[in-house]
């Protein structure tokens, strides 16, 4: 038996990872591989499609059976899984909710079941706080073929056609769902961009914005599925259906001895490892986005300004700050100069610096970065630690992209 933990566990151990890793498995190879969830999105479809392709080229079965309340499902959904399923359904009564998660797979004398919280989206898969039980069954047990056969018989009562609560999805059902308003079109998603031109804020918040590792990437070749959201209407309740097709980047470093102290007179940097900017010249907007200085110093240097929402270690208070990134060619350093985000750190935090694909709000004001400091006591410090594989020298600090 195995405790999903997501997100707590990180990159490899979330429900996503377990499903495309069992669908990719070759040897013992799986026959069969089904899902039952109370919703689905393109997002977490989108994801899950080069393995389930892969799985199906094999000769293996896919059996998907979805829930349409409350709108969630979406029609980009139930299309992804008509292509990339053996026999898909879809289950409603209109008096109850549809509400189970069971990912089941299962070959000749043994099956893995999965129950939790996880639906098919990008963050019941990867990206939500979820909780899920992994259970290996010896098919040659009696009583785990018990427990194997009652599984069964949950998705053999979602997929009756004779109740009339299931029905085998194909193209004419999705239209029909859409029309009658019981799935939604992501394409008419719709989100309002702020107008304010106000960059700074401070806002105590009741709870913050931390950070969780990010989805994993959309296959290339999947891209052109990817469903085009127009950026006006109502952007709260859609925020997330953006963010889960278009995944944040992120930056993630052990802060030194020369990150943390503060030198009186000068207001306090974080040094970037030059390897670290090399290696994602695009996250940061080097060089293309960075101009000549203009304040008189020793020596050359470019900057640029980008607005951030800064979280340090001392506090719930969250900062909207038009930041500097900069770099000194004489000293061949890369900064960035933030007091507000280190105040209270101590060598050996981390810092995980996120990018946004799109504009971002908070409060009504937009930014293209979130940084947070998190210290080695809190549960996700080892979610990220684990991730910086590249150490500068011999001190502590180490730096990693996901």
């Amino acid at each position: 038996m195995d405790v999903i933990n997501q997100p707590w566990d990180g990159l490899g151990m979330r429900m996503g990872d377990y499903i495309i890793r069992l669908l990719s498995q070759e040897k013992p190879r799986f026959d069969n591989f089904r899902a039952c969830v109370a919703f689905a999105k393109a997002s977490g479809l989108l994801r899950l499609a080069p393995a389930l392709q892969s799985f199906i080229a094999r000769g293996g079965r896919v059996e998907i059976v979805i829930g349409v309340d409350e709108g969630i499902t979406t029609k980009q959904a139930l299309e992804m899984v008509l292509k990339y399923s053996t026999v898909a359904f879809v289950f409603n009564n209109p008096l109850t909710t549809f509400h189970p998660k069971v990912y089941l797979f299962d070959m000749e004398r043994k099956a893995i079941a999965f129950i939790g919280s996880s639906n098919l989206t990008t963050g019941g898969l990867f990206t939500n706080y979820e909780a899920n039980i992994g259970i290996e069954l010896n098919l040659n047990v009696s009583k785990d073929q018990e427990v194997y056969e009652r599984i069964l018989r949950i998705f053999s009562n979602v997929s009756d056609l004779t109740t009339g609560n299931a029905k085998r999805l194909d193209k004419s059902l999705v239209d029909e769902l859409l029309r009658i308003r019981k799935i939604a079109d992501e394409t008419k998603r719709t989100i309002k961009r702020s107008s304010t031109k106000q960059k700074r804020i401070g806002e105590l918040q009741l709870f913050p914005r931390s950070p969780v590792p990010p989805a994993p990437p959309i296959a290339s070749y999947l891209v052109g599925f990817i469903p085009k959201i127009e950026l006006v209407g109502d952007y709260e309740s859609n925020q997330e259906a953006v963010k889960a097709i278009q995944s944040w980047k992120t930056y993630i470093m052990i802060l030194g001895i020369r990150d943390t102290r503060q030198q009186k007179g000068y207001s306090r940097d974080v040094y970037i490892p030059i390897a670290a900017r090399d290696f994602n010249q695009d996250f940061w907007g080097w060089p293309e986005k960075f101009s000549p200085g203009i304040t008189p110093t020793v020596g050359n240097y470019q900057e640029r300004r980008i607005s951030m929402l800064v979280r340090p270690v001392t506090g719930l208070t969250q900062v909207i700050e038009d930041v500097r990134l900069y770099y000194y060619n004489i000293k061949h350093e890369f900064r960035l100069n933030c007091g507000h985000l280190v105040e209270g750190a101590k060598p050996g935090d981390l810092l995980v610096i996120q990018k946004s694909p799109i504009e971002t709000l908070f409060r009504g004001l937009a930014y293209e970065f979130e940084a947070t400091v998190i210290p080695p006591t809190y549960p996700s410090y080892h979610t990220f630690e684990k991730e910086c594989a590249h150490q500068i020298n011999r001190s502590i600090k180490r730096w990693g992209y996901l």
